[in-house]
């Protein structure tokens, strides 16, 4: 959590993110991974999670350069690497369907941020802290988790449950 909250602070502070923190956040979340799941499953959760973001980046990719009629490398000015980096040491941190609803779940609040901004400020296209807002949606997961809400971030039961039923 304090990796996580220092990143948050960087990046809404100067929205930039000491380099070294990623990696030491991977780490980290690559440690508590391997204490809940077998290496196999732990791999397994991890390359999903990348590749469903690797999709993610290539979509994007191909809508700003549909929309700008030109290839657009979305890294220099729609999304920063502190914001893949970030997202690339989320992978380790969750099971797929976990990973897919913690991403759409802040994505939805990270555009709500960004709506609220936009109206208090005048600057047209302000820039959005994405990995800042990320780390406070997960600090105030593993807060929950320590608290009154047990979660287990590497089960997708919950979920899947959740999708049969309806």
């Amino acid at each position: 959590m304090i990796l996580l909250s220092l990143i948050a602070y960087q990046d809404f502070k100067d929205r930039l993110v000491s380099w070294y923190l990623f990696p030491l956040l991977f780490g980290f979340l690559a440690y508590k991974g391997i204490q809940h799941l077998l290496v196999v499953e732990f791999l397994e959760y991890a390359v999903v999670n990348l590749a469903f973001l690797i999709l993610q980046f290539a979509m994007g990719t191909i809508y700003v350069s549909i929309k700008q009629r030109q290839l657009v490398n979305i890294t220099k000015q729609w999304i920063g690497w502190g914001d893949v980096l970030f997202l690339v040491a989320l992978c380790v941190a969750f099971s797929p369907l976990n990973f897919f609803v913690f991403y759409l779940a802040s994505l939805i609040g990270v555009i709500g941020i960004a709506l609220i901004q936009k109206v208090f400020t005048k600057n047209e296209e302000p820039l959005i802290p994405l990995a800042g807002i990320m780390a406070v949606f997960m600090v105030i997961i593993l807060g929950l988790n320590l608290t009154v809400f047990p979660i287990n971030l590497f089960d997708d039961s919950y979920f899947a449950n959740l999708l049969i039923g309806m």
